[in-house]
């Protein structure tokens, strides 16, 4: 299981008052990019 690299303050999804692009209550990029992660090193992609 991939350890968790989030700092303190750091958002992985946003709120209902979103504070980037993304939808309210979804993962913005940066949390998206750490699901990406654990997929690729679950299934043993580079």
């Amino acid at each position: 299981m991939a350890r968790n690299p989030r700092r303190a303050g750091e958002r992985w999804t946003e709120g209902l008052l979103p504070g980037s692009v993304a939808a309210p209550y979804h993962p913005n990029g940066t949390g998206m990019a750490h699901a990406g992660a654990t997929v690729a090193e679950t299934i043993g992609s580079p």
